[in-house]
């Protein structure tokens, strides 16, 4: 173990005589020697007691979830989640009502799929009690137990099914598993927009979104996550072409979607996207025209930003040749940001009166500045502008 911070963690523990292993996404990652995102920490010790061990130690903690036996530790900034071990007493598909355990048999067995219920031990001794390293050996994700009744204990595990077998599955599904996400994913309407959200976003960024995908498609999945069947081929014609920036799962989602401003709200609204979000997809409504110049590029730039105008050529990448596709990243990557040097004020200074006009003139301004290579000389561009506010005022 290289986390000095997680070795302090283990040595509190072991003081006071309790069990602290790592558990879940972090070993299995470990086991397959992939980089662990977050530490996750189990132990046999109760909630209230991990709180006062850690105190005495001069830990800080948070008590994240402490009904649910999950506390938080914080040593140097850095955050451990460190849950007590627990069994389900009755759950209703979107959350379970949780008791106590100290059987990490019992913890196992209540999570989604096998490959994601091992723990190890400080030293790096990994326990498998549901055969999860065979199935890691062998590619094969699998839910513990029967699928059915697991789906049906949180239905979350259906769109969670599609990203482990992405991320850690062979060339076949799990048949059990497939058939199980299959029946219930009417089921899927039950879960809140965001945890929708956050398990699909994951998903358009996994190495093979696009077989993920197309089995979601097929098992009637993705037609419960969006507001109107998606449009796999723009999606997977995109990240064929090169400098497709594969990481963007926003971008991915609004590939998959028309370029329609009803539906992306409907999407937005169905996703419970940010504002941020909401906005980006609005921004991108229409593909990029073809045939724009340098100067239109870098004036659609100007008024809509570098982040939406790239967007939108990703929208028409697929079907633009290479040549072309090198020449509009090149003038979009290239941007330099820049400031008309008349403003709103400096018009009414001419005489204009505030209201919608003053923004219609700076909007043709604009276009006359960036035909004539964005001038600096502010007293050229007013000269400009003065005719332009005479011929509003004619």
């Amino acid at each position: 173990m290289r986390d000095e911070r997680a070795r302090k963690l283990f040595a509190v523990f072991a003081a006071a005589g309790a069990d602290l292993r790592f558990v879940g996404g972090c070993v299995r990652d470990a086991v397959m020697k992939l980089e662990p995102g977050d530490l996750d920490l189990a132990t046999d010790m109760l909630p209230e007691a991990v709180m006062a061990t850690l105190s005495d130690a001069g830990i800080r903690t948070i008590p994240t979830g402490i009904e649910h036996g999950t506390v938080t530790a914080l040593l140097d900034e850095r955050r451990y989640e460190i849950t007590t071990l627990r069994r389900d007493v009755a759950t209703d598909g979107r959350r379970a009502t949780v008791a106590f355990s100290t059987s990490w048999a019992e913890d196992a067995a209540r999570r989604d799929f096998t490959i994601n219920a091992l723990n190890a031990t400080s030293d790096g001794l990994v326990e498998d009690l549901t055969d999860g390293l065979a199935d890691l050996e062998h590619h094969h994700v699998r839910f513990i137990g029967e699928p059915e009744q697991r789906i049906r204990e949180d239905v979350l595990r259906i769109l969670r099914f599609f990203r482990f077998h992405g991320r850690f599955g062979g060339a076949e599904p799990d048949s059990d598993a497939l058939a199980a996400c299959t029946a219930l994913a009417h089921l899927i309407s039950q879960l809140s927009a965001e945890r929708i959200r956050d398990e699909l976003l994951r998903i358009l960024v996994i190495d093979r979104v696009m077989a993920m995908l197309e089995l979601m498609q097929d098992a009637g999945v993705l037609a419960h996550c969006l507001p109107v069947p998606a449009d796999l081929s723009r999606l997977a014609r995109s990240i064929e072409v090169a400098g497709f920036p594969t990481d963007d799962a926003l971008l991915a989602l609004r590939l998959l979607l028309p370029d329609d401003p009803a539906v992306l709200k409907a999407a937005a609204d169905r996703l419970r996207l940010s504002n941020r979000e909401m906005r980006r997809l609005h921004q991108s409504a229409e593909p990029l025209p073809p045939g724009l110049s340098a100067q239109e590029l870098a004036l659609a730039i100007y008024r809509d930003g570098q982040e939406a105008v790239r967007d939108r050529f990703w929208l028409a990448a697929a079907s633009l040749p290479d040549d072309e596709r090198q020449r509009i990243l090149g003038v979009i990557d290239g941007y330099s940001p820049r400031q008309l040097p008349v403003s709103g004020h400096d018009l009414m200074a001419l005489g204009m009166e505030a209201g919608p006009g003053i923004k219609q003139v700076l909007h043709s301004l604009e276009d006359w500045w960036f035909a004539h290579d964005c001038p600096d000389d502010q007293a050229r561009v007013l000269d400009h502008a003065k005719v332009l506010v005479a011929e509003a005022s004619g």
